[in-house]
């Protein structure tokens, strides 16, 4: 810590308490002399990152939007190496509760505006906050908290179509430029990724579909998989169970015969802030299993499956078990090397869920109108709606307190994953797009005040 620089009274915690709970027009003097108004605080981030996304801020007149930083002192971004992480390009504003003392500080920061809110002023705000919620509501709350759960199930499930169609738009780009049965395997690579490992299993799909694949067997395919995936690495493997022991040693055997041409730079794997259950070994684990028990061809037995079944309860029921995978002997295990304390099953069935969702439908969408097959299409779009929920996400929990919906009728209003991606379709393309501007919200003035109003 920079000398003389001395924490305060408030936490950090206290201060990020603080600028969230302030309202449209909140104005302050920067450091540097120059007038702030802030017009939006930004969306609370709960992970790795700036402390608030997007918020929107006029500064000398000049209207910006970016992320904000908090910290209880200046020294705190550089003793937290945020200019050595690309997730802080985007800061805008950095507030801390105490001025900068250390001049070489004030240099090295001289490049993000300073606020400095002190103790006294954070006490206020804090005074004055609900302290029951963590996100303010928008206008629109005054017209949906008022409605019934099954009200605002249906103009949520209505709004999530649009989610739907949106998705099946990039499916067609992706069919049209890989092919129908590559795109669907991309897609598959993809949602394993999730959000933290998204680019690296994109990159895994890139390094995977370049081997010729066509060639080998089903049991190449899996090593030449895990492979690439640069968990085979036999110097750091140390395994004393038999069955995992036997597995890995068949892998290897396959992928010495098939790694000609193998790109030695390996995949930089995101662990921080990923569940371990979701680790990426856990997550290639499941898809290699999932793949390797549909012969590494999913395409032809899922349009037979769509082909052959009128029972919607029953189609869904057979999408989410072949999304379920389970493997009694990789299940206990974390890596080839740790095993778990007890079983956790490698896809569950709320990630089999999001799959069928989120890639499943929307590809069948779009293959259904590239191909001109309308019952599979009318079929896709009655999936959607009967599709039990997954998960609900933060998406969907800073919704809920946005617009009011009491937290008892939250599983309710969205009990069904079509109604969970309405509600992300609005609050992203709406209160996010807008950063809360709810003066200016299209989707109030003509959809919902002109929707929900009558029912």
């Amino acid at each position: 810590m920079a000398k003389n620089e001395e924490r305060t009274n408030c936490t950090e915690l206290e201060l990020q308490y603080a600028w969230n709970s302030l309202h449209e027009g909140a104005e302050f003097l920067l450091e540097n002399g120059l007038r702030l108004q802030v017009l939006y605080p930004g969306q609370w981030n709960v992970e790795k990152g700036p402390d608030f996304f997007g918020a929107k801020l006029r500064i000398n007149g000049s209207v910006i939007s970016g992320d904000v930083e908090i910290h209880t002192i200046p020294y705190d971004w550089i003793l937290h190496r945020h200019s050595d992480n690309e997730k802080y390009d985007n800061v805008i504003l950095h507030v801390v509760s105490h001025p900068y003392v250390s001049q070489i500080v004030k240099e090295k920061l001289s490049g993000i505006p300073l606020l400095v809110i002190p103790d006294i002023k954070i006490k206020t705000l804090l005074g004055h906050r609900n302290s029951s919620r963590k996100y303010n509501p928008g206008l629109c709350s005054n017209y949906i908290r008022e409605k019934s759960p099954d009200i605002l199930n249906d103009y949520f499930i209505n709004n999530g179509y649009n989610r739907l169609y949106n998705k099946s738009l990039k499916f067609i780009s992706e069919i049209l430029l890989l092919g129908s049965e590559k795109c669907l395997l991309k897609g598959l690579f993809e949602a394993c990724g999730y959000k933290n490992n998204r680019d690296e299993f994109l990159e895994l799909f890139r390094k995977f579909t370049s081997h010729d694949l066509q060639k080998k067997s089903i049991v190449e395919k899996e090593a030449v998989l895990w492979g690439e995936s640069g968990f085979l690495d036999k110097n750091k493997i140390a395994l004393s169970d038999e069955k995992i022991r036997g597995y890995f040693s068949i892998l290897w055997d396959n992928w010495w015969h098939s790694r000609k041409g193998y790109e030695k730079e390996k995949i930089n794997w995101t662990r921080a802030n990923v569940r371990y259950v979701n680790s990426p070994w856990r997550r290639i684990a499941g898809l290699t299993l999932l793949l390797k028990r549909n012969s590494f061809d999913l395409l032809y037995p899922l349009l037979h499956l769509f082909d052959s079944n009128s029972d919607i309860p029953l189609l869904i029921k057979k999408l989410i078990e072949i999304f379920t995978v389970s493997d009694e002997c990789l299940d206990l295990y974390l890596d080839f090397n740790t095993r778990l304390k007890k079983k956790n099953i490698l896809i569950g069935k709320a990630r089999a869920i999001d799959i069928v969702g989120n890639v499943v439908l929307p590809f069948m969408l779009a293959y259904s109108r590239l191909n001109n097959k309308s019952n599979l299409y009318e079929k896709v779009v009655v999936l959607w709606r009967a599709l039990p929920s997954s998960q609900l996400n933060i998406n969907i929990k800073i919704s809920a307190q946005r617009w009011l919906i009491e937290k008892s009728d939250v599983t309710k209003v969205f009990r069904n994953f079509a109604s969970i991606q309405g509600g992300i379709y609005l609050y992203k393309n709406y209160c996010t797009f807008l950063s809360m501007d709810c003066s200016n919200c299209p989707k109030r003035k003509i959809d919902i005040e002109k929707i929900l109003i009558t029912n």
